[in-house]
């Protein structure tokens, strides 16, 4: 008997955010490829004060976006809009460097860390202020289709099977 093991780790995070700076990136130096969406997230984190809206504590981590969240994103590319959306992220790591110049986060020489991952799924987004994407909206049409589709794949069925047990004739073997 044989157990299957994983030899691996993956941390995910997943929950609201906010997506700034959504752009192409196209690679340069030695290291040529595809151009790729990328885009800062910034994972809200801590009580929302409703005076004060989304509180600005956060956890920013700079990503790749892939899969079916490039194509919804890929149109906010270069866009000044603001974009809220509940997004799973994996693949993530860290790396320390040092702040080449001042900035409102640190001053120049100071160590800093900066956060990396992939973007792979947008479960819900608002653009402005607007809802313009939910995957349960996506999942409830799909499933009100599948439903309208079932009878007619029953007869189909029907039609081709009498429900009695298959042999290999039937299967074309």
């Amino acid at each position: 008997m044989s157990t299957a093991t994983n030899n691996f780790h993956n941390t995910a995070l997943r929950g609201p955010a906010y997506l700034n700076d959504v752009r192409m990136v196209t690679p340069k130096g030695s290291r040529r490829g595809e151009p790729y969406l990328a885009a800062r997230v910034k994972f809200l984190q801590g009580a929302k004060n409703p005076a004060q809206g989304d509180p600005d504590e956060g956890f920013l981590v700079n990503c790749n976006i892939q899969g079916p969240a490039a194509e919804l994103l890929n149109q906010y590319a270069g866009s000044e809009s603001q974009i809220w959306a509940v997004v799973r992220v994996s693949n993530l790591s860290s790396s320390i460097y040092t702040r080449s110049k001042d900035s409102k986060y640190g001053k120049a020489g100071d160590p800093a860390i900066a956060n990396y991952g992939r973007l792979y799924a947008v479960e819900q987004m608002y653009v402005d202020g607007n809802k313009v994407y939910s995957r349960t909206d996506e999942a409830a049409e799909a499933d009100s289709q599948a439903k309208k589709d079932a009878p007619r794949r029953a007869a189909v069925m029907g039609d081709q099977h009498d429900g009695s047990s298959f042999d290999d004739d039937d299967i074309g073997f």
